[in-house]
């Protein structure tokens, strides 16, 4: 019973629990991003507000709260990404909240005390150490950047965070019948959590161990073992039982139902559902009746299990419908397995494979891939196994994408050709994928962050910025914790160890699992497209439980040293206080995006760049999600039809673009779908006509010399022209005879269009002809050719002018430049490598039409992202003066140059590598003082930045080069300029020549 004197600890619990809700709601409210943030966000935020299916696996129950928050926006549009974002918020609050209950639900087993029995000097001990680990993860860096936009991984911290609490409030309660009452909404949390993302799985092995520890008196290794395995089992029973073999079994089965049984569409399907759930339920009545209470339980939780997990249907239903966004269309069972099995991301061999540089040697089906033909399955393609000359065991260096092989051969130094080592194998996994990939984000976490460069490293406790570069310096994600945060965390997994070491285990446990086996399975390859941290934040979870232990480890040897004292420990817990209160102060200005917009309005830009009813070409998550953002929620410019060159390749995308969206019609395609079916035309390589017999020698060369009509060669493709095949193993491929390509054109046509410059008309011609730069052809590849082939100029087809260069298919010199977009026209200006400018629409898209809100205010905060499409858009802003400049108006050229420096300030957003041309337009304009102040002022930054990257990132060649660039640059105009800087700018690259040759 609870003496007078004492504190009500289960009402101070509650009330601090709540409190800490508020204060992590508040924080992330007021720094929470208005609108769609880059990366995933934008995609997320466009299928919550109309329930559209986003990339695999999909994130349906995610969708549906999103989907219920946008309707606070009410009738203000720009207001849903807004609400949506404050799922999150929400989301992130509530857990802080759990973290907090269950530092107090751990700390009150390591004392090993009633709750009704703990003293006040134990109260203020135990509920000061929920308060500082709760608060150190509510400002920890990873946890409050996913806090704050619309993405899957606050919610899924929510759902980690209630899981383990919900185990640990089951561990609490003695009375079977209630303690299994947890144990079912533990099942069914966990199926809705897989609606949002699976790594809430990982928390079953600790799990495990909480139920071993309280049902075992007698603890052994081998039990322990014996649970951790029966954990492991489960999860495997779910990722491969449910998510895969489900769905597997309900393909086969309606294959057979529909081809063999000639049964309507679905029946397979429905037999596995009514199936199952008849098993279920006579499993749930037969084990009440004969009174196994175990079994039932397990009946029942895998019963309710599989309900949470039925979120997954709205994805079907809405699939069904077509909704613009509907990727990988997973409408039938057959489109179905293959989305939620996330088929087109490919697997890595975790256990055995090959490596970067083994040889493909075969290529074998494994499994036929089925779509509905007719009233039937048809079997389109096939799931290969492809076989190597060379398999390691624990395969780290097995990428062969892209340019990885030549980064594990710098990261190795190695030669080409050279096979690789176990030991080398093992020294990636160690230095790159522990070290670089996760250490490193735990280490920014909780001892301090350099700067939110790609790549940035840890700060250490003796490194002030007054002694880094001017880059770092300025760099608002510069964040000194002086590794309080982790020094506390190491205390507290001290005191829990000594306290209790099954406790420690629990909870070592899930820090690894959420943690080191993650960077296990993800494998990550030798560059990523950005910093992967937030899927570590379970892991720094955990850390901050021991951050929480911490904080009542010196408390309880504050109690010892001072008799009890409340005040001793009350002022121990104090200064405690100060660690998570210096991470919000180091963490609050790169985790404040309030006010922050460029996102949607570099989309918004970019669509009010092209003329009504275009294609516009693009690539990439951060140009493609903003878009659709912008057209699906807020209906800005929905005439323009957004082609994204990656999803291209599939047969689902080809199809969507093949019908009318909102304004946009559908697009001229002259292959039927079937040749954008999978497994046609997925590779189309190139075969010199004078290979090919089927040719005769003079055709061969005509086409060689001339050309090939694009038109004719779609026609022939159309018609699987017997001279277009070629025999690959046991696949046919269609091939292009001739890498240069003709076009004939309508002259008259195209002039009463009035799509040429008048400067322009004079190059004219009745044919476009260009070449191919490379041997082989995607679909993405295939598609735009086809789209050029047969658009008739009748829409206007632009590209992206972030493209990479084989994108372009060897048509620069046909490109327009009109801002942040190229347009392709019939007409073809010599030597523009790079297209060419027309300085009338360039100059209205960028100086009028964009809006460039924000980004000279140095109150914001932007990330690298952010400036890097920045750097984009001052690099399309020199293009135009530079044309200004050479078409003798100096006068405009000046504006716009002073127009970009004013609306992109370095105050807010650092000069960089495309300001270098800007500064060459202000020495001819008339700004030479200005132009003089800001080449110096980057070379100084230049100078020292490379100073600090040879000595400390000699890696990251990237950098090095970039900055050695600037120099050159800067030394060249200066020289051209007569400028006295000059001398000591080429006495710098000769200095930097020489160590890095």
């Amino acid at each position: 019973m609870r003496r007078p004197t004492q504190l009500n600890f289960s009402l101070l619990n509650h009330l601090l629990g709540y409190l800490l809700f508020v204060v992590a709601f508040i924080t992330y409210a007021l720094t929470i991003e208005p609108t769609a943030s880059f990366w995933d966000c934008g995609e997320f935020i466009a299928g919550a507000y109309k329930l559209q299916a986003p990339h695999p696996p999909g994130t349906p129950f995610f969708l549906l709260v999103g989907r219920l928050f946008s309707l606070l926006a009410g009738n203000d549009l720009t207001q849903v990404a807004y609400w949506v974002n404050m799922v999150s918020v929400v989301c992130s609050a509530g857990t802080i909240l759990l973290l907090f209950w269950s530092i107090t639900l751990l700390g009150l087993k390591l004392m090993s005390v009633s709750k009704h029995q703990l003293s006040t000097v134990q109260t203020i001990t135990l509920l000061s150490a929920g308060v500082v680990g709760a608060l150190a993860y509510t400002f920890s860096d990873s946890f409050w950047f996913s806090a704050v936009e619309a993405e899957v991984y606050a919610m899924s911290s929510l759902f980690t965070a209630f899981i383990f609490w919900a185990m640990l409030k089951w561990d609490s309660v003695h009375n079977p019948r209630f303690a299994n009452q947890w144990l079912l909404l533990i099942a069914y949390v966990t199926g809705l959590s897989l609606g949002v993302h699976i790594l809430n799985l990982l928390t079953i092995p600790a799990l495990g161990l909480i139920f071993y520890f309280k049902y075992t008196k007698k603890i052994s290794f081998w039990g322990i073992v014996k649970a951790l395995v029966i954990s492991g089992s489960i999860i495997l029973f779910i990722l491969i039982g449910v998510i895969s073999t489900l769905p597997g079994l309900a393909l086969k089965l309606e294959v057979f139902a529909v081809n063999t049984l000639g049964l309507p569409f679905n029946s397979g399907v429905w037999m596995v559902i009514v199936g199952v759930a008849s098993s279920l339920g006579y499993g749930i009545y037969y084990t009440q009746r004969i009174q196994k209470v175990q079994l039932n339980t397990l009946v029942l939780a895998f019963t309710l299990l599989l309900v949470g997990y039925s979120s997954y249907g709205i994805i079907v239903v809405r699939a069904q419908y077509d909704t613009p966004i509907n990727m990988n269309k997973p409408s039938e069972i057959s489109r179905y397995v293959s989305y939620v099995n996330r088929e087109q991301y490919g697997n890595n061999a975790l256990f055995y494979g090959p490596t970067y540089e083994s040889r493909l040697i075969d290529s074998q089906p494994v499994s036929g891939v089925y779509r509905r033909r007719g009233k039937r399955y048809e079997r389109v393609d096939f799931k290969p196994k492809y076989v190597y000359d060379q398999y390691m065991y624990f395969p780290r260096i097995y990428s062969q994408r892209d340019n990885h092989p030549t980064l594990y051969r710098q990261i190795l130094k190695k030669r080409k050709g050279q096979k690789p080592s176990m030991r080398d194998n093992l020294t990636f996994f160690w230095d790159f994928q522990l070290g670089h990939m996760y250490w490193r984000y735990f280490l920014w976490n909780f001892a301090g962050r350099e700067s939110d460069i790609q790549d940035a490293g840890i700060l250490m406790p003796h490194q002030v910025k007054s002694s880094l570069p001017e880059v770092l310096k300025r760099n608002k994600a510069n964040n000194q914790f002086y590794m309080l945060p982790l020094l506390l965390g190491l205390i507290g997994a001290f005191f829990q160890y000594r306290k209790s070491k099954a406790l420690f285990m629990i909870n070592a446990l899930l820090f690894a699992m959420l943690g080191l086996a993650l960077v296990f399975y993800f494998n990550s390859p030798p560059v990523e497209p950005r910093e992967r941290d937030y899927i570590y934040v379970g892991s720094f979870y955990a850390f901050a439980v021991w951050i929480g232990f911490g904080a009542m480890a010196l408390g309880t040897w504050v109690q010892q040293l001072f008799k009890q004292s409340p005040l001793a420990v009350l002022f121990v817990s104090m200064l405690c206080m100060w660690v998570p209160l210096l991470m919000a102060i180091e963490g609050w200005n790169d985790h404040d995006r309030s006010n922050r917009v460029f996102s949607v309005n570099s989309a918004k830009n970019m669509l009010n760049s092209c003329a009504p009813d275009s294609i516009l070409f693009v690539s990439g998550d951060n140009e493609t999600y903003p878009l659709w953002y912008a057209q699906e929620v807020e209906g800005v410019r929905t005439d323009v039809r957004v082609c994204n060159l990656q999803l291209m390749t599939g047969a689902w995308y080809t199809e969507q673009l093949r019908r009318k969206v909102y304004q946009s019609d559908a697009l001229p395609f002259g292959l039927d779908q079937p040749h954008y079916a999978r497994g046609t035309n997925a590779y189309l390589p190139y075969i010199a006509a004078t290979k090919n017999p089927a040719f005769s020698p003079q055709t061969a060369q005509k086409l060689l010399q001339k050309g090939m009509n694009l038109k004719q060669y779609f026609q022939l493709l159309k018609k699987h022209d017997a001279r277009l095949r070629y025999q690959s193993g046991t696949r046919q491929l269609h091939t292009f005879p001739t890498q240069k390509l003709v076009l004939p054109i309508n002259k008259e046509s195209i002039l009463k269009q009035g799509i040429i410059p008048e400067d322009k008309k004079h190059l004219l011609n009745h044919q476009m002809e260009w070449v191919l730069p490379q041997k082989y052809l995607y679909k993405d590849d295939l598609a735009i050719l086809d789209l050029i082939a047969h658009n008739e100029w009748k829409r206007p087809i632009y590209f992206s002018t972030h493209l990479d260069a084989k994108s372009y298919l060897g048509l620069k010199e046909y490109l327009q430049m009109e801002g942040l977009v190229y347009r392709l026209l019939p007409v073809k200006v010599q030597g523009a490598s790079n297209g060419y400018v027309n300085t009338t629409l360039a100059y209205k898209n960028l100086l009028q039409k964009a809006d460039w809100t924000g980004l000279n205010n140095p109150d914001i905060y932007y990330d690298e992202m952010h400036r890097r499409m920045v750097m984009f858009s001052r690099g399309a802003f020199a293009r135009l003066a530079a044309q200004l400049y050479q078409e003798g108006k100096p006068e405009k050229a000046r504006k716009v140059a002073l127009f970009c420096l004013d609306k992109m300030p370095d105050q807010a957003i650092s000069f960089d590598y495309y300001t270098v041309p800007l500064i060459g337009i202000l020495l001819k304009a008339g700004e030479k003082k200005r132009g003089v102040d800001i080449g110096k002022m980057l070379v100084q930054r230049a100078d020292e930045y490379l100073v600090y990257l040879l000595d400390h990132s000699p890696h990251n060649r990237q950098a090095i080069i970039t900055h050695y660039s600037i120099l050159g640059q800067l030394a060249q105009l200066f020289e051209q300029h007569q400028l006295p800087e000059a001398k000591a700018i080429n006495g710098l690259m000769m200095k930097y020549y020489q160590q890095l040759k």
